[in-house]
């Protein structure tokens, strides 16, 4: 099986902390948005949803 890629979606606390903490992570800053409780952060062969908790 060759897998080409992965979503994750994960409820989260605090989204203001996570995009400054996963800017600060990367050093090549990937393609991060915030947009209606939707942090949306895209990588080589991964897309990363962090969903707010509440």
């Amino acid at each position: 099986m060759n897998v080409k890629g992965a979503t994750v979606y994960l409820p989260v606390e605090f989204q203001e902390r996570l995009v400054t903490f996963y800017q600060n992570l990367f050093s090549n800053t990937p393609d991060i948005f915030l947009e209606d409780g939707l942090i949306i952060i895209e990588l080589p062969n991964l897309n990363l949803y962090l969903i707010e908790k509440n």
